[in-house]
């Protein structure tokens, strides 16, 4: 098998409908399979034998990419073709399949991917062509890809419509890969598994890319790295993280508008990076607060307990603080205070917590002036 001229790699980098359906592939497709991407063709399926599937996919949300004589449509048929011509496509059991993200009709797909037989495949070919010979006024779009098809070994033609299927999408392709992996899991986890897949193909690929190499995925690789996701977290004592780390100039901008958990820390004398860090456990804090409430993760009173626990152990920490630590600088009381704080373990609803939760909960509490760190916090916090 060879490899067809690759596009730019560069666009692959990012979020692309192809990689959704490369993860949907990785979940479904047998384990001793490959699945790769902008290889032979969009996706495809790889197996011992060779070629398993080849799917061309489309987004259209403008035109219609199936329409009896459109570009897209004959462009793809004609690719086909010359792949199995030169040689890309060996396997005789090949599937060939078009996917559109979005549900569009048209006559000669229509008729295409109803061709059971050989039999069949040729008869509907010959009708096709015989229509297009036909018409007065040739489709200038899609004309070269047209001829080239049909000038094409008449073998190759029959083989590719026999072995031809089109599926329309749900005009969401990431909710198709969430049902495809939501078997056995529970809804909380639902959400998570699909970030966690697509986070992890498109990793997969860019890695591959930068290498120069093929973008092919061994579904058992990819198999393997899944189950131990889920074991990990299907545990019901284990909370689902939803957030990611907000990026660099998230982290700058909110530092610059001086919310009073900032100032909380400056007054204590804290440095760049833990205000930075302090910035970033705040913001997935609230991010998991509003994403677990959505999803009954965690039931909203269950916040409020926290909260309530938290003050509790803060006034117990500040007065612990100063009878231990007598003859030191409030700025030095308050950062062992403020440290020790973030630094305990917490539960939610006999869920532990992570660290971030536990610290963005905090800052949460010192954003209300609700606790501080230094002992005259609530005069020295500007509103």
């Amino acid at each position: 098998m060879s490899a067809k001229t690759p596009a730019a790699p560069g666009q692959y980098l990012g979020y692309t409908l192809q990689t959704v359906r490369m993860c949907y592939y990785l979940a479904s497709c047998h384990p001793n399979q490959s699945v790769a991407l902008e290889v032979f063709e969009d996706v495809g399926v790889i197996g011992d034998g060779g070629v398993v599937l080849a799917e061309q996919t489309k987004s259209a949300l403008t035109h219609n990419p199936v329409s009896d004589w459109a570009i897209d449509l004959w462009k793809t048929f004609s690719n086909w073709a010359d792949a199995i011509k030169n040689g890309v496509i060996e396997n005789v059991d090949t599937v060939f399949r078009l996917y559109s993200a979005q549900e569009h009709v048209g006559n000669v797909v229509r008729r295409f991917s109803h061709a059971n037989t050989l039999a069949e495949a040729e008869e509907v070919l010959r009708l096709v062509n015989s229509e297009f010979r036909q018409k007065k006024k040739r489709p200038a779009g899609s004309l070269k890809y047209i001829e080239n098809f049909f000038d094409s070994d008449p073998q190759v033609q029959a083989r590719i419509v026999y072995r031809f299927s089109y599926e329309c999408g749900l005009n969401d392709p990431v909710l198709e890969l969430k049902n495809k992996l939501s078997l056995g899991l529970s809804e909380p986890i639902q959400d998570l598994a699909c970030l966690y897949v697509l986070g992890w193909v498109q990793k997969e690929v860019i890695g591959l890319i930068s290498k120069q190499m093929p973008a092919v995925v061994q579904a058992k690789k990819f198999r393997d790295d899944y189950a131990e996701f889920v074991r990990k977290h299907q545990n019901d004592n284990v909370l689902p993280i939803f957030s990611a780390e907000p990026s660099g100039s998230v982290l700058e901008e909110a530092i610059a508008h001086m919310p009073k958990y900032v100032q909380q820390l400056e007054l204590i004398n804290a440095d760049a990076d833990l205000k930075i860090a302090a910035v970033s456990d705040f913001l997935r804090t609230s991010s998991e607060k509003t994403m677990w409430s959505e999803r009954s993760v965690v039931l909203p009173d269950s916040f409020l307990e926290l909260d309530s626990e938290l003050q509790k152990k803060w006034i117990h920490d500040s007065r612990l603080v100063r009878l231990k630590n007598k003859g030191y600088s409030e700025e030095d009381l308050g950062m062992i205070l403020y440290l020790e704080s973030i630094g305990h373990e917490h539960k939610i609803d006999t869920r532990q917590l992570p660290r971030f939760f536990v610290a963005g909960a905090h800052h949460s509490l010192a954003n209300l002036l609700k606790i501080g760190w230094h002992a005259s916090y609530i005069s020295k916090v500007q509103s």
